[in-house]
């Protein structure tokens, strides 16, 4: 069974991924000071709190926090920051790093003439530092075969695919839960609505 966040832990986390996974507060600042990005106001006001309070990725607490943003990450928004903010996080386990090479499709980007562009070189430093132990734990398990992101064998070799036979060799067995949907989840965000932590606009 799935590792849950805690309540306190599940907050910050949902907060940053429904807020749209913002790096740091520089990188808020940023987007507060654009017109385009008026909604922030908006968004935040339902968390009951400012725009300039909004969680970034920089503000996460835990690796179980990492892990569930990683897992609702917006791949459509095409931001190698937000993925970098992860895995350049001080607790980002290898297991979410995995994620984000698989759900990002990394194996995508290992081709040649892909490797040179910014997400190739990121998922590029993300097998890497993988491969040389430097994350900072091993202890999420992240399965490719189980979530069905393997690409296809034709894929594979029609497209020169280079993936790394380290990232398949088994270390641990703890898995994060990262579905918003799960009902223990639903129940944090009730109890949160209720209260009227959340929901205010």
């Amino acid at each position: 069974m799935a590792k849950l966040l805690t309540q306190e832990q599940f907050i910050r986390a949902y907060e940053c991924a429904e807020l749209g996974c913002i790096a740091n507060h520089d990188r808020l600042a940023q987007l507060l000071a654009d017109p385009d990005y008026d909604a922030l106001h908006e968004y935040s006001a339902y968390f009951g709190k400012a725009a300039t309070h909004i969680i970034c990725i920089s503000d996460l607490q835990s690796m179980e926090e990492l892990h569930f943003v990683a897992g609702n990450l917006n791949w459509d928004d095409h931001d190698p920051d937000m993925v970098r903010a992860i895995i350049e996080h001080p607790l980002c386990d290898a297991g979410t790093a995995l994620l984000l090479y698989w759900y990002g499709q990394g194996f995508y980007y290992s081709t040649p003439q892909r490797l040179d562009t910014p997400f190739g070189q990121l998922f590029k430093t993300i097998t890497e530092r993988f491969v040389a132990r430097g994350y900072a734990s091993y202890r999420i398990h992240f399965d490719p075969f189980k979530e069905c992101f393997m690409p296809s064998l034709e894929d594979v070799l029609t497209n020169g695919c280079l993936i790394p036979g380290a990232i398949f060799a088994p270390y641990s067995t703890m898995e994060i839960e990262t579905d918003a949907g799960h009902p223990r989840y639903l129940q944090f965000k009730h109890e949160l609505l209720q209260s009227g932590k959340w929901g205010n606009q």
